[in-house]
């Protein structure tokens, strides 16, 4: 198991750190009647019950296994939460998986911004972000863009900064070394967190919210050295 995640980790210890952000910040070019997007865009937020509805809990149940999860809120964050289960039943061979993913977007745009903020809480165990863009062939359908959610300490609340060029892309779990380019965030259909250990057990994570931030405007005190892509790995 260890073998099999190595890679993302040593990617996701060298790719993120926490940082204390700076909000006051110039929005607009000193260009005339040409502006660029606002430093944070925010993406998810769950002050509401309701805001739990434009998400959608996915189990390793839609063929046949056995994990169960749930998203809830607690104290105006998502809760999502459940205990993984690698039992097999017939032809399965591989079980063990759960995620949480947005309702799809009509292509959310977010040219101009150069990376994804979170504020969450998780049990130590390892987590996933993923980005879905748009489908160019309908066998392309189980491609996504993935990158391990680094946290310094369990049940620690934390903000982590995930670079869009950091993603990795993979098709069905597995990484593909040749031909890996940076997402099209100019057409995004999906975002996904998803439970990416594989070990038996319950888990939990809290999201506080999701954003996409622009670094080059923000005059913070921030730490994350940017590691090489081809260092990833997933699914292996």
């Amino acid at each position: 198991m260890k073998k099999i995640f190595a890679p993302l980790l040593s990617q996701a210890k060298k790719t993120i750190q926490s940082y204390t952000p700076n909000h006051s910040l110039k929005e607009v070019w000193n260009l005339k009647h040409l502006e660029k997007p606002s430093p944070v865009k925010e993406l998810a937020s769950f002050k509401t019950k309701e805001a739990l509805n434009h998400w959608q809990v996915i189990t390793d149940n839609i063929i046949g296994g056995q994990s169960t999860a749930q998203l809830v809120q607690n104290n105006k964050n998502a809760v999502f939460e459940g205990k993984l289960s690698l039992k097999t039943s017939g032809k399965i061979e591989r079980s063990g998986f759960a995620v949480i993913k947005s309702q799809k977007f009509d292509y959310l745009d977010l040219t101009g911004y150069d990376a994804l903020e979170m504020r969450l809480r998780t049990d130590g165990r390892l987590y996933v972000a993923q980005l879905k863009t748009a489908i160019i062939a309908q066998e392309m359908s189980d491609d996504l863009y993935q990158i391990v959610i680094p946290v310094k300490k369990p049940n620690v609340w934390t903000r982590v900064v995930l670079p869009f060029d950091r993603f990795l892309f993979t098709w069905r779990g597995s990484w593909i070394p040749e031909g890996q380019e940076p997402p099209d965030i100019s057409r995004i259909e999906q975002l996904g967190i998803m439970m990416a250990e594989r070990n038996d057990g319950p888990f939990r994570i809290e999201i506080d919210w999701i954003r996409a931030i622009r670094n080059e405007d923000r005059k913070e005190k921030r730490r994350y050295t940017l590691g090489t892509r081809s260092s990833l790995g997933w699914g292996q």
